[in-house]
């Protein structure tokens, strides 16, 4: 964020921190989210999962709450047992980090059809 190089990254981490994708985060970094969908003249469902430990739901509530109020077509969704990755865990979510190795695991069953209907709702 600061615009420093990375000089040492642990080995655990440098997938996620090679050269390419820290160019793409110090990119989003000049960006303030609530400030950009405060912007959004169109509808927006802000979409969560219960087992996100990566948007915790209270982000997805701040980001929700910055639309602007004219708009009665924004939807709040907070799905349970959904995590980060969109995969359906237990409603305990005991069994969400496998949800990001594992590709067998199904996208939660709610999700399509959420998206669905919002678009369907906004469609009419």
């Amino acid at each position: 964020r600061a615009g420093d190089s990375l000089s040492q990254v642990n080995p655990m981490l440098a997938s996620l921190f090679n050269p390419s994708v820290v160019k793409f985060f110090t990119s989003i970094m000049a960006y303030n989210p609530s400030q950009e969908h405060a912007k959004v003249k169109i509808p927006v469902l802000v979409l969560g999962g219960s087992c996100d430990i990566q948007v915790p739901e209270k982000h997805a509530k701040k980001l929700f709450a910055t639309l602007p109020h004219e708009n009665n077509d924004n939807k709040y969704l907070m799905i349970d047992g959904m995590g980060h990755v969109l995969k359906q865990n237990n409603s305990d979510c005991s069994d969400n980090q496998e949800s990001y190795t594992d590709g067998s695991k199904p996208l939660h069953s709610l999700l399509s059809r959420s998206i669905s209907e919002f678009i369907n709702a906004i469609s009419e």
